[in-house]
């Protein structure tokens, strides 16, 4: 079976640099994220210009389920009330599957395109996952301010 593609990095140019810096890894197969990031950040491959020229965390790879993105540091006390009221199940008793990112890299970023309320979260993941509903259809949904509010 071929590797997955990694848009990112040259498969073959991270093993010999792995090699050359005394990591044994096989010719094939997946290469574990960890190592992945090793490589990129040796080579600056780890950040990327946003609009304003900030240098940005890439995002790991092989992410799994919804991204939950802190950008406002303010107040710890109200993101422990967003991730909580997230990560909380529904009535129906589903959870969303959510990973958290708090790195200040990411402050004060503006949301692109949706902002969800912490109750919608497990609705807009749930429903992308099983591919019942396409992102753009969130996106309509939203309120002019680009909330999306279930």
């Amino acid at each position: 079976m071929p590797e997955p593609m990694d848009t990112r990095v040259d498969t073959r140019a991270v093993r010999a640099w792995l090699r050359r810096n005394g990591v044994e890894i096989s010719d094939r197969g997946r290469i574990p994220s960890d190592l992945i990031a090793r490589y990129e950040q040796a080579h600056g491959l780890d950040r990327i210009p946003d609009d304003e020229g900030r240098a940005l965390p890439l995002l790991p790879h092989y992410r799994h389920g919804a991204l939950l993105v802190r950008t406002d540091f303010s107040d710890d006390d109200a993101w422990l009330a967003v991730v909580t009221a997230v990560l909380a199940p529904t009535v129906e008793g589903f959870t969303a599957l959510v990973e958290i990112c708090e790195d200040r890299a990411f402050a004060d970023l503006p949301p692109d395109r949706l902002t969800a309320h912490p109750s919608a979260v497990q609705v807009i993941e749930d429903n992308l996952t099983r591919a019942n509903m396409w992102f753009q259809d969130f996106v309509l949904q939203a309120d002019p301010d680009s909330v999306l509010r279930l």
